[in-house]
């Protein structure tokens, strides 16, 4: 008979959910195999380089999430010079990220290498909203209500201005059939709807109730000289005549 060189079989995985079951099925295969002692054995399967690359994927939406908001932070504290201004807009550009996953997963978006790409720069449009907001309100002056009601009529039409014509560019993007266009508009479209809502809604309603107030105190000039008083340089000669040394 001749010498067999290779052989192989066939098995089917059960259906998994997420990367919590697929992996550790794969894991286990190969201890299997591993155990057999067949000398070369190894299991393949198309759908290995999917399990394992969305078991990356999620370790590296973490990790590159909690970069970009710690550049957020830096760069609002280096450009506003309010800490609690600055950690408002970390707080509400981090729930804007929240909400934009959540509603990914009712829209029938899982999250693979592309829309962990969109939602990572998502980040740069969603801060835009709050921070001009946060700039505003510390330029007016007043209370913190007089100051975030300021901060919303001078600076909040331009920003929804912006997320409007921003959501216009991405309509056209809505009727592709392809899914890297599909994906793009339903993450950035999450993105201008919510980014505007918790700019221009939330935002502002945290300014008023926790925002930071004016310390300076109203300056009054203190002139050494009353203005009531008579000047008191002025020569007493002048009252009795011009005196000329000349003629003493």
């Amino acid at each position: 008979a001749p010498m067999i060189m290779s052989s192989k079989f066939e098995f089917d995985y059960q259906y998994f959910y997420g990367t919590s079951e697929n992996i550790p099925a794969k894991i286990e295969v190969e201890k299997l195999i591993e155990l057999s002692g067949i000398p070369g054995a190894f299991s393949y399967s198309y759908i290995y380089s999917t399990w394992e690359t969305e078991a990356i994927t999620a370790q590296q939406l973490r990790q590159n999430i909690g970069l970009a908001l710690a550049c957020v932070f830096l760069v609002s504290l280096v450009m506003l010079a309010s800490i609690p201004i600055c950690f408002m807009i970390l707080f509400v550009v981090s729930l804007t990220l929240i909400d934009i996953i959540g509603f990914l997963h009712f829209w029938d978006i899982s999250i693979d290498f592309l829309v962990c790409t969109y939602v990572v720069l998502s980040i740069g449009l969603c801060v835009d909203y709050a921070v001009h907001i946060g700039h505003a309100y510390l330029i007016q002056k007043g209370s913190q209500t007089e100051k975030a009601i300021g901060a919303l009529t001078s600076i909040g039409p331009a920003v929804l201005n912006g997320g409007i014509t921003t959501f216009l560019a991405l309509v056209l993007t809505a009727f592709s059939r392809s899914y890297i266009f599909i994906a793009f508009f339903k993450v950035f479209s999450l993105t201008v709807c919510l980014g505007l809502f918790h700019g221009l809604v939330l935002f502002p309603v945290m300014l008023t109730l926790a925002g930071p107030t004016d310390t300076e105190e109203p300056h009054e000039d203190t002139d050494t000289k009353d203005k009531d008083e008579p000047d008191t340089d002025t020569d007493t000669k002048d009252k009795a005549g011009h005196s000329n040394d000349g003629f003493n």
